[in-house]
């Protein structure tokens, strides 16, 4: 006989199903009054859950949770203001740039210099701000899909 007693995993194994627990399982808990009553109260509580009713809803789930679903309308493809004033902006940059350079055009082969750097400058202000529009776009775009009220 085992000296020690049964797990609660061993104990409840035996509740669950007795034909599979081992052998010496089985002695020990012929022997031990503690583990047989401790086996005894999980299967009082096993038999009370299996005598209980199996729960069935009375009403359909899955039509209550479909009619809280809402249908999102199509996306309408519209073209944001913000692209247009961007442009006129950087048109304006190169037309003050040409107005500005205006004279120079002739030395602009011997000279590069303040234009190249003019011209680099509206490129990068430019793609920053389109790189900016667009990180907002998305932001937005997110926080749109995120709006549970």
């Amino acid at each position: 006989m085992n000296s020690q007693h049964l797990s609660e995993q061993a104990i409840q194994q035996y509740a669950v199903e007795p034909t599979l627990c081992g052998e010496e399982n089985l002695q020990h808990l012929a022997s031990c009054v503690e583990c047989r009553s401790r086996a005894n109260a999980y299967l009082l509580l096993l038999g009370g859950i299996r005598e209980q009713e199996i729960p069935a809803f009375d009403f359909d789930l899955a039509a209550m949770v479909v009619s809280r679903i809402e249908t999102v309308p199509a996306m309408q493809k519209r073209t944001d203001p913000l692209i247009y004033v961007m442009i006129f902006l950087a048109v304006m940059a190169v037309g003050a740039a040409g107005f500005v350079y205006g004279d120079y055009l002739a030395l602009m082969f011997k000279s590069v210099a303040p234009l190249l750097t003019f011209l680099i400058l509206t490129c990068m202000i430019t793609v920053v701000a389109a790189v900016a529009i667009d990180m907002l776009k998305g932001y937005r775009r997110k926080m749109r899909s995120l709006d549970l009220y």
